[in-house]
């Protein structure tokens, strides 16, 4: 699944958001690819239309009308179908087409479903604590695996054979790290996703920014029965999350090993910070992803990770536990 930026718009109605991405559709064999725009409104949606385009189009003619769609309140699925294809896998019906067809109404049948193409739309929209949002999902993670697995096998795909599709790493920030943080432990639950959902067998290690699992006017921190090694990274100047809570979250880290990254200078927002952003998110990328080397056994990870960086990284404090 591709995802392009999305792109936020207003009309006298309202606020949408739209993004693309493409969906799986089998036919004689294959699985097609289509691309796909989605039209999502500001507030808490009042339904799902399936906008079709005709014979020789594309979602782009429908662009307009699905705008006006999404500004009224509506979530807007418009897919792009072939208008021709030796195997009938097109828009219209010459008399092949049938299965390829069924299988395009499958998407609505399934959107119940938490697996099925529609519940997998990009930017999915869910409230929590009443505030409808763009709102990250546990259950990402396993669409994630099934996306993997299944480009890495598709014939076609320039990511045959070159997936790890055994492999997910989970990073995220502030509530998507939350969300993640609570994936680490086995099943996520709400409000970080609908239903729960149980973690992937795939899933090796964590590294989360600005994240810890302090409840907002409850005192003390819960801890994290996490199964998977977790790194937090936290901007030292950050305002929205403290970090004596994200040093407090990685103490209550009951697996190992575990890592609390101090970043001197960093904060998330958009107020002054001591240091320059781009340097901040060098730092934030760097520690991550050398701590994530390090658990798939990288010995220039664990060494950085477990002494060097620490002490050659200007700006940046580390407490672990191996």
């Amino acid at each position: 699944m591709s995802l392009s930026a999305p792109a936020r718009a207003a009309t006298a109605a309202g606020t949408w958001t739209q993004v693309s991405n493409t969906v799986d559709v089998p036919r004689a064999g294959l699985t097609y690819h289509p691309s796909a725009d989605w039209f999502l409104p500001a507030g808490t949606a009042k339904g799902l239309v399936h906008l079709q385009h005709g014979f020789s189009r594309s979602n782009g003619n429908l662009a307009d009308l699905a705008e006006h769609y999404a500004a009224a309140g509506f979530v807007v699925f418009a897919p792009t179908l072939p208008s021709a294809g030796i195997f009938g896998c097109t828009v219209s019906n010459l008399g092949n087409n049938d299965p390829f067809l069924n299988n395009v109404a499958t998407w609505l049948g399934q959107a119940n479903s938490s697996g099925g193409t529609l519940a997998r739309r990009p930017g999915h929209t869910r409230v929590i604590f009443g505030v409808p949002g763009l709102h990250a999902d546990g259950a990402e993670a396993t669409w994630t695996v099934a996306w993997a697995a299944a480009e890495n096998a598709r014939t076609g795909s320039p990511l045959k054979g070159q997936i790890d599709a055994g492999t997910l790493l989970l990073t995220g920030h502030s509530f998507g790290g939350a969300a993640g943080l609570g994936l680490t432990t086995g099943p996520s639950t709400p409000p970080f996703t609908d239903v729960p959902v149980p973690a992937p067998s795939q899933l090796r290690a964590a590294a989360f920014y600005g994240t810890d699992n302090a409840a907002p006017g409850s005192p003390g921190i819960p801890p994290v029965a996490n199964t998977v090694p977790v790194a937090l990274i936290q901007g030292a100047a950050d305002g929205i999350g403290s970090p004596a809570n994200g040093l407090g979250t990685c103490a209550v880290l009951q697996g190992v090993p575990k890592l609390y990254v101090s970043v001197a200078g960093a904060r998330p927002d958009l107020s002054p910070q001591t240091l320059n952003q781009a340097a901040g998110v060098e730092n934030i990328a760097r520690w991550a992803a050398l701590w994530l080397r390090a658990q798939l056994g990288d010995p220039v990870g664990a060494a950085w990770v477990y002494g060097i960086g620490d002490a050659v990284d200007a700006g940046v404090e580390t407490q672990f536990v191996r």
